[in-house]
Parts: C-alpha cells; structure tokens; sequence
C-alpha cells in the first residue's frame, strides 16, 4: 500500500516536471519566435534602359521601380551612375521615387553659381571655369563621409560631365563646399543645369543616397554680353508612386566614347540596400569608314551606292543606313543628320 503511494507520488511529479519543462519551452519559443519568423525586408530595384543599341546623340532613358518586400516604394531614392568605356563619370543622380523620404538628418540646403570671388553669378562663358558653392546640412550628431558629385547638362539634355570631391567628414551643423567645374568651348549656349548629390561613396562601388539632389541653373553664353538667352528641358526626370526615370544626351561634336556604358544603380530603405548593374552600347553608324568621324567620305560612300539594291554593281550594306534593302534619300537623310559627329 505505502509502496503504491510512493510510486504515484513519483509519476504526479515526474508528470509536473514534464508539464513545466513544455511550459517553459513554449514560452520561451513564443517570445523567440518573432525574432526569427518576422521575415527579413527585401528591396529591390528593377531598371532598364528604352533601348540596348544608342546611335551617338540618340536620347537614353533609364526606367525602373523601387519595391519592398513586393510594394512599390512611393518615398524613395534611387542613386544612379553611369560610366563611359573607359570608366569616366558621364551621369551621377538621384531620382525620388516620386517623393523623397521624410526626416533626413542631412541635406544640400543650395547650389549657387558664383565667380571665382565667391559672388553670385548667372553666366558663364563657355571654355572658362563656373565655380558651384555647395551649403551642406548634418542634422546628426556625429560627423559624417560624403562624396559630393556635380553633374552639369546643357540646354539640350547633352551631360557636359561630372566633377566630384571627398571633403573631411562633415561635422554636425552647416557647411559650405565650392567646386569648380570647366565649360566645354562646344557646350550649347542657353540655360544650363548643375545637379549636386551626397553619397556616401561613389554608386558602382555601392554608396547610396544621403538625400535628394539639388540643382541650380545658370546661363552659358559666348561673350560677355549676357543677351537673349534660351531655356529648355535639361536631363528630364519623372517619377510616378515607386517609379522613377531618367533621360539625358551624351555629347555627339566633342569626343563620346564609343563601346559599352555601365550603369550602376543604389537604394537604401528600411536600413536594406540594394544594388543593380545594366548596360547599353553607344555606336556611330553614319560613320562608314570607321575613321571616328561623319564627313564627307562617309557621304561619298551614300552617294555612289545612291539608288542601288542588293546584287547591283555599285551596292554597298554599309550605306544602307536604315536597313531597308536600298540606298535613298532615308540614308541621306540619316547621315546629314549626323554630319559632323565625332566619337573617340
């Protein structure tokens, strides 16, 4: 009798061991659990180009969404570069996707044009330097690594190039920064614009945005006589909720490099980033006897296999510029247009 009370006894314990011991795991699982089920944010930028094949001059429009885990991303940044063959700086920006984030601790608060004394300025004569004083703000408390790229369009959406610094690490509070950036003797007169942005490196190297770019306009003229002086549409960009886009020129009368562009695109959201290459290839199809140039050689070539077809004497594919099995006034057409270009 006292035997079978004992052993009771021991099996209510051992049974009240085992039912604290599931107790205890399960509570200790459910408090643990969100840390591994909560799934991990995913951003994702998805881009491409309008075309793969560009004839020097064309218009090159880059295009994408910015998603996290799925959901197009209406408050965001995407960084954008894009190299010529030999790795030079042709485009750096930063295009909301279409409203930037809320509460950043740092911004360009202005971009002003000024000579080389520092005094405001709104024209520049091409071939001479524009100096860009750049007033930084870092909302933070500790210092911060910045590269600060300046990319500067002509009136016609043609990039003139970019310059970019590495400052000391910008302290908590206002900062001013001036660069100075060469006007090419063939930049288009009219209305320019300068685009500034703050990375935290270089885009192909991964750097992401700080903030949104800022810009300033300013005027390119010949002489120094300011006169009348024509606007347009510089290195457009858009936008619509999670999308974002981008069109520019290369420059067609002072040397683009022919070949293939990298282009690098960043974000961070959510504390994720993300990180896409693309590229295209840039040519110069008018330029028949590959001598880097459309001239008059090249119209020669048209013009003696002008009205000819496959299987004629005097045909020749390479002046068949539109592809459409006979030499005509379309291929006439296509290299007047590009007389003059000239490619490196």
């Amino acid at each position: 009798m006292l035997l079978n009370f004992h052993l009771s006894v021991n099996r209510q314990s051992r049974s009240l061991s085992v039912a604290l011991l599931v107790i205890f795991m399960v509570l200790a699982l459910s408090f643990s659990l969100p840390a591994y089920a909560q799934p991990a944010l995913e951003l994702e930028i998805a881009a491409t180009t309008n075309k793969t094949l560009y004839n020097l001059g064309e218009n090159i429009q880059v295009i994408g969404t910015l998603t996290l885990n799925g959901s197009l991303v209406p408050e965001g940044l995407v960084a954008v570069q894009v190299s010529d063959p030999s790795n030079r700086l042709v485009v750096v920006r930063t295009l909301p996707t279409p409203l930037p984030p809320t509460n950043l601790t740092f911004e360009i608060l202005e971009v002003l044009p000024v000579d080389w004394q520092g005094n405001p300025k709104d024209a520049f004569n091409r071939g001479t330097m524009v100096d860009f004083k750049v007033t930084l703000r870092n909302g933070g408390t500790v210092s911060r690594d910045v590269t600060l790229t300046f990319n500067v369009y002509d009136i016609n959406m043609v990039t003139l190039g970019v310059q970019w610094i590495k400052p000391p690490p910008i302290p908590p509070g206002l900062k001013e920064i001036t660069l100075s950036f060469p006007i090419p003797t063939t930049a288009s007169l009219g209305e320019a614009i300068v685009c500034v942005n703050a990375y935290r490196s270089l885009p192909q190297v991964g750097g992401t945005p700080y903030c949104p770019e800022n810009s300033a306009t300013f005027a390119i003229v010949s002489g120094y006589t300011l006169g009348e002086t024509t606007s347009g549409s510089q290195a457009e960009t858009t936008g619509s909720n999670g999308s974002f886009s981008m069109t520019f020129k290369l420059p067609s009368y002072t040397g683009a490099e022919l070949g293939i562009y990298p282009v690098y695109l960043t974000s961070i959201t959510g504390g994720r980033p993300d990180f896409l290459l693309l590229t295209f290839r840039v040519e110069l199809k008018t330029d028949l006897n590959n001598d880097l140039t459309v001239d008059i050689y090249d119209v020669v070539t048209v013009a003696k296999a002008f009205g000819c077809r496959p299987g004629d004497v005097n045909w020749n594919y390479l002046a068949d510029l539109n592809d459409d099995d006979v030499v005509d006034i379309y291929d006439v057409v296509l290299i007047s247009l590009d007389f003059g270009k000239i490619a490196t």
